[in-house]
């Protein structure tokens, strides 16, 4: 291969490589509850885990980010005890948001955690 060959492939990869990257690390809103909906999560045990734990659990399961950061006091020591064989893993957070009452939303930016609202 000349030098001029070369430099021209190394030159569509300085252009191209940043975008191609770009494009797999960020995903939105959309792209995430698809993936929440159809990773099926084989097996949960949890045994008298926090929320967060839990949550953590099927974020990583996902490889999606999680906020747990609005979360203060009380609210992080709930504790979930849960098990489940082959679910979807956003019905596994529906039944933590059901247990705990700490809500999750999808973002853009992954997953977050809400605090449970006071009562009136």
């Amino acid at each position: 291969m000349s030098r001029l060959s070369l430099a021209c492939v190394l030159l569509a990869l300085c252009f191209t490589l940043p975008t191609l990257l770009q494009a797999e690390s960020k995903m939105d809103k959309a792209a995430y509850e698809k993936k929440l909906n159809e990773t099926v999560i084989p097996k949960v045990d949890f045994k008298m885990i926090t929320a967060v734990q839990a949550y953590s659990f099927v974020a990583a399961k996902c490889g999606i980010p999680l906020d747990a950061s609005k979360l203060k006091g009380a609210s992080t020591e709930m504790n979930v005890t849960l098990s489940l064989n082959d679910v979807p893993a956003a019905e596994v957070m529906l039944f933590i948001a059901t247990l705990t009452m700490i809500k999750a939303e999808v973002t853009d930016d992954g997953i977050v955690l809400v605090p449970p609202k006071p009562a009136p």
